[in-house]
This record gives C-alpha cells, sequence and structure tokens, in this order.
C-alpha cells in the first residue's frame, strides 16, 4: 500500500471540488476517502500557497493560491523555470454529438435524483426526533413552511447532528443556514433565530455516502432550485 501523502491528498480533493474549496471541505473529503482527520489542514494549506511568507514549502512546491478567509484553489499553471519552453499541442475536442450526449446523461441523473429528495417525507424542526434522522452523511432542503418558500439546501456529514444540532440549536459560527437566515430577517440573536427555525421551518434530506457526490448534488440544488439563503449569504 502506498503511503498517504498529505499534499497530494489535498490537490486531489481541491480537484474533486472542481479545483477550489475551503479547508473544511477538503478536510472532510479526507477524512471520508482515506479515513484521516487532519485537524491542522488549514495551517498546510496556508503554507502550500504560493502567499506564504514562512512556509516549510519550497516556493515550487507551493501549489495553491488563497481565495479568502479558509478558502484556497489550485494554481492555473505550474512554475516554469526561466528560459524553459513547454510544448503545447493542439487541444483535442471531442465531436459535438459526444459532448451533447455526456450532458444530456449528467443532467438527466443529476435531475433523478433532485426528484427523490423533493419526493423524500418532510420534517418539522419542532417535532423531529434524532430516531428519524440518520446519522449519515447526505444532502438537504430546508423550508419556510409559512411562505411555502425553499430557503437553503446544504451537504453534511452527518445528517443527525447538522439537522438537528448545528441548525435547530446551533449558532451562526457553527451553521451556514444560521448564519444566513440570521442576515436575511436581521437577527442577531440565537435564541430569535432558533424560534424562527422550530416555529416555521421543516426540512427533507437524502442520505449520499460519496463525498464527491454530495458536493455535486448540493451544487446543482442550488443551481436549480435557487434558494435564496444560499444565493444571498454574505461571506
Amino acid at each position: 500500500m502506498a503511503a498517504f501523502n498529505l499534499k497530494e491528498a489535498i490537490t486531489e480533493a481541491l480537484s474533486s471540488l472542481g479545483g477550489s474549496g475551503s479547508a473544511a471541505e477538503v478536510r472532510e473529503y479526507i477524512k471520508s476517502k482515506f479515513g484521516r482527520d487532519w485537524k491542522t489542514i488549514e495551517k498546510v494549506m496556508d503554507d502550500m500557497s504560493v502567499e506564504s511568507e514562512s512556509s516549510f514549502f519550497l516556493p515550487e512546491e507551493r501549489v495553491l493560491k488563497r481565495m479568502g478567509q479558509g478558502k484556497y484553489a489550485l494554481k492555473e499553471a505550474a512554475i516554469q523555470e526561466p528560459g524553459e519552453e513547454i510544448a503545447t499541442e493542439e487541444p483535442k475536442t471531442a465531436p459535438t454529438g459526444a459532448i451533447k450526449s455526456t450532458l444530456e446523461e449528467t443532467i438527466t441523473s443529476y435531475s433523478d435524483k433532485l426528484a427523490q429528495v423533493l419526493k423524500k417525507s418532510t420534517y418539522n424542526f419542532v417535532q423531529a426526533t434524532p430516531e428519524q434522522i440518520p446519522a449519515e452523511p447526505g444532502v438537504y432542503l430546508i423550508h419556510d413552511d409559512t411562505s411555502n418558500q425553499l430557503l437553503y439546501a446544504g451537504r453534511t456529514g452527518n445528517l443527525r447532528t447538522s439537522l438537528l444540532q448545528q441548525h435547530k440549536r446551533g449558532n451562526i459560527e457553527g451553521s451556514q443556514f444560521r448564519k444566513a437566515l440570521g442576515q436575511n430577517l436581521n437577527l442577531n440573536d440565537e435564541a430569535k433565530i432558533s424560534d424562527f427555525i422550530v416555529n416555521n421551518c421543516s426540512f427533507q434530506f437524502l442520505p449520499v455516502e460519496n463525498f464527491e457526490e454530495r458536493v455535486r448534488l448540493e451544487h446543482f440544488l442550488t443551481a436549480i432550485l435557487a434558494p435564496p439563503l444560499n444565493t444571498k449569504l454574505q461571506q
């Protein structure tokens, strides 16, 4: 068995996220795929960034760029040595029909998964119990029953913890949903945010074991359904 390489694992994780992502997402990917929970992952990623001034990595080994607080992206190109010329090839393009077919298959696949989520049972936050929500990875939708509006789409490594602890009774530091809801309703009191969720909100969920599949499905849900708290969240 090949030795675990954290740098390669970070690069792989960001590649699976489309080239950029947060340290938390990278940590979840590594934990899911390799069984390693790297609590100092953000420090390592910061050292791997080209902007780092005190990194233990050599300059040519710094393959990331900082994109904001806790967020990173892969460099667009490797560092080129002075005077080195890189041979290029004419880009090879797939036949238009093949591209169209692949896109149609992908859209159909994720449309089917979207339909699965929307057909799932709906649980009110005020009545939901831990026994009803699995402690499994998955995606979820949160609704405002008062206005009959979809509010938020998310993904998690533990549906029970995210929905019933972090979102229902947590705080804005541990819940992007609570943070976005507070911003949207001009609520700066955690108790008032909790009261609104308990009295007005419900949710649906779909267990999804594979990390990359959860990421893609969450992105598809957000793109197609356009939940306002996803699109209006102030970072």
